[in-house]
């Protein structure tokens, strides 16, 4: 994604957007993927790992924070600050410690029972606000079929 060539040959010109596999889009995204920064990433879901960005939902302007991609090697990564195993969004706190992005529970977007979930309010209900719902660690959107929402927003979306 940060690599200036890969972009190039793969027509980016603009802007890039990364969305994990295992979320469940609930509403629209109109407004969602307004830039603020040439980089965005999710923030203040992960509940025991300390860094403060989830790789599950980015965007990266073409052409800007190539030095993510150019200055990784397994060495360096090896040398940075890790919570269980070496990762992507570890690196990316790491090169880009000040990103901005979208805060967990404001915005529309939250991690399914994490930081910023107000479980207090609608527990395992979608939040009214709700449009993008990452499914973060362990948690997978397959093993909450039995909530109406996701079987909604993602069982009836597979099936297409």
């Amino acid at each position: 994604m940060f690599d200036p060539d890969w972009q190039r040959e793969n027509g980016f010109i603009d802007w890039i957007v990364s969305l994990d596999l295992d979320l469940v889009i609930t509403g629209s995204l109109d407004g969602v993927f307004l830039p603020r920064a040439d980089f965005m990433i999710l923030k203040g879901v992960n509940a025991v790992n300390p860094n403060p960005f989830n790789a599950s939902v980015m965007m990266l302007r073409a052409g800007t924070n190539s030095e993510v991609w150019s200055e990784f090697s397994r060495d360096a990564a090896s040398k940075i600050e890790q919570h269980e195993f070496p990762d992507d969004q570890g690196w990316i706190w790491h090169m880009l410690p000040d990103a901005s992005g979208w805060q967990a529970g404001k915005e529309g977007i939250y991690g399914f029972q994490k930081p910023g979930w107000p479980n207090e309010k609608v527990g395992f209900a979608l939040p009214d606000d709700a449009r993008i719902v990452s499914f973060i660690g362990k948690r997978k959107p397959q093993m909450y079929t039995q909530l109406a929402w996701v079987k909604k927003h993602w069982v009836e979306a597979t099936r297409q």
